[in-house]
């Protein structure tokens, strides 16, 4: 039986609902024979059909209670869900098409990269599955036989996943990519001005997509030459960023003009809706800045905006060479998190290089935080 993609309104929920659907199937499915209590098997298996309505606390005891009937392997798979769940809440989706492989990366990498290498299998086997089992049970449009692929893959080499450097721009895609940006096109012209103002707020201010579009109109305040931001990041943690105004000003009011004007647009106090009024999502991102990138000839491994985020923090700390300042602007929760970005710094690099050679004769550099 197929059932909606976004079985409710509410993305937690539907997280939750696809979550139970998948554990009622492993239920039903692994070695039932090994269960020794056949009572408490049975209240695990219709507790597990909520649709949604269980915490994800309840769910983790309803795997539990199933493991103690004698069910054996489902907290093999009940302990990544449970971090997935954690982490996709976190970042305040608001559809499961908002799920996507630079999400799963992300995942992998904060979650994943410190365990052995058995549990990073576990866990990769698991997402795998849990979103394969969505593919294949969900639908967008019943009557249109509509239905979400992921389309997600994961390095099966299993290499640490904290090694691999983040994709980013340099200096010269950089530029070329915001000599695509503005050319960019919309079939809806109002949506030209909209998107051009999304990316250009992700590029220079380093904000997390979700950040962005979590942004609402009375978060942004102009001061002399600069905007700030008033940014609620992950754990609704507030942090300010700033901006220079000569990079949005014009697009920022000629959106709140445009926006003036799409009917009761007041219902939404977000500054990006579409024309309906109803909020804009991480995948519709994704496809303006990919658009963005083909236009501007420019090929990556992941081409979202959050490849834009790590360009803006690879720019940050090659400029500054401070580390506090890259975990302040980005809103890391440690330090440690943005000392990824040291690895871009050739310039640095081949200073350390020389530093080895007795006959070298180059000055003392200051390197601040490293």
């Amino acid at each position: 039986m197929n059932y909606p993609l976004d079985f409710s309104d509410d993305f937690s929920c539907s997280l939750r609902f696809w979550i139970e659907r998948f554990l009622y199937y492993k239920l039903t499915s692994l070695a039932s024979y090994k269960v020794k209590d056949n009572d408490l098997f049975l209240q695990a298996l219709q507790g597990i059909q909520s649709g949604g309505k269980n915490s994800i606390e309840r769910i983790v005891d309803i795997c539990r209670e199933a493991r103690l009937a004698g069910l054996l392997g489902i907290t093999t798979y009940m302990v990544p869900l449970k971090k997935f769940y954690d982490y996709c809440k976190k970042l305040k989706l608001t559809s499961m098409e908002d799920i996507n492989e630079d999400l799963s990366r992300e995942f992998m990498s904060i979650t994943v990269s410190r365990l052995k290498l058995a549990s990073q299998k576990n866990y990769r086997t698991v997402l795998l599955n849990f979103l394969k089992f969505i593919e294949e049970n969900n639908y967008i449009d019943k009557e249109a036989s509509k239905f979400h692929l992921f389309r997600i893959k994961l390095d099966s080499s299993l290499k640490k996943y904290h090694d691999a450097l983040p994709d980013h721009l340099d200096d010269v895609e950089i530029r070329r990519f915001l000599e695509s940006l503005e050319t960019y096109q919309n079939k809806i012209e109002k949506n030209v001005t909209r998107d051009k103002l999304l990316v250009k707020i992700i590029i220079y201010s380093g904000a997390r997509i979700s950040e962005v579009l979590g942004l609402k109109i009375n978060d942004i305040f102009e001061e002399g030459e600069y905007f700030r931001l008033n940014i609620i990041g992950k754990g609704n943690k507030n942090r300010i960023v700033y901006m220079q105004s000569i990079h949005i000003k014009e697009l920022l009011h000629r959106w709140l003009e445009l926006r003036a004007n799409i009917p009761n647009n007041k219902k939404s106090k977000l500054l990006f809706i579409t024309g309906s009024t109803k909020n804009l999502n991480a995948t519709y991102a994704y496809r303006v800045v990919q658009s963005i990138l083909i236009n501007a000839g420019i090929r990556k491994l992941k081409n979202g905006p959050h490849m834009l985020r790590h360009s803006f923090a690879t720019l940050l700390y090659k400029k500054s060479k401070d580390l506090i300042l890259v975990q302040e602007t980005l809103g890391h929760s440690s330090v440690e998190t943005s000392r990824i970005y040291t690895h871009f710094d050739r310039d640095n690099l081949k200073y350390g290089a020389d530093l080895i050679n007795p006959k070298s004769k180059r000055p003392k550099k200051d390197v601040k935080n490293d």
